[in-house]
């Protein structure tokens, strides 16, 4: 009589545990989240990354991420549906001195009353930020001096006084005397000629 009523017992037990199984959700689904901090371009804030993961392929359900800064809430939730088991977000703006900053988050599975979590996850923030600045360079550029071909200039010349910048007027200076004198000696002959034709 003993044997049956045990088997009775182990046969109860295990329906009462089957049905707990089937009835929590987190038993029976199984899933995390995982989260990273990086610089970002301005070099004082950092943006938090992260990813929640369902290891249950296939499963349906939706995400809600909220970002725990100083124990305060940080921004706005991201929130969105598991896509090929993941689901991930970023928050932007982290101050570099947070003296902590918590990830939590939230699955509500599809068929299911309750929302399951939260699930915590606890970057750490980068301690050295490089700042990026932009920096602008002039060139300048030089035109080569203009060029001297052609051109003769006296290197005598004293201070104060014109360069010399052609030949010499003594060459021609004396043959217009010779011409004008020339001219004249022509005109006396003619006119002497005539003189002489007269009487």
């Amino acid at each position: 009589m003993r044997t049956p009523l045990r088997l009775g017992a182990v046969i109860a037990l295990g329906a009462l545990l089957l049905v707990g199984m089937l009835a929590s959700p987190a038993l029976a689904w199984s899933w995390g989240v995982e989260a990273e901090a990086v610089c970002e371009e301005s070099g004082t804030t950092a943006r938090v990354d992260f990813t929640v993961t369902s290891n249950e392929e296939g499963a349906a359900g939706d995400v809600k991420v909220i970002l725990v800064v100083d124990d305060e809430v940080f921004g706005e939730p991201v929130e969105g549906p598991l896509e090929n088991d993941s689901f991930s977000g970023s928050f932007s703006g982290v101050p570099l001195d947070a003296e902590s900053v918590v990830v939590k988050a939230f699955i509500k599975w599809e068929g299911q009353d309750n929302k399951e979590g939260p699930k915590k996850a606890y970057p750490e923030l980068p301690t050295e930020c490089e700042t990026t600045t932009t920096t602008s360079t002039t060139t300048t550029t030089t035109a080569p001096p203009e060029s001297s071909v052609g051109q003769e200039t006296s290197t005598t010349a004293g201070e104060g006084a014109l360069p010399f910048t052609g030949n010499s007027s003594g060459p021609m200076l004396l043959a217009s005397i010779g011409l004008v004198g020339g001219g004249f000696l022509i005109l006396w002959v003619s006119r002497t000629r005539g003189r002489h034709a007269a009487k």
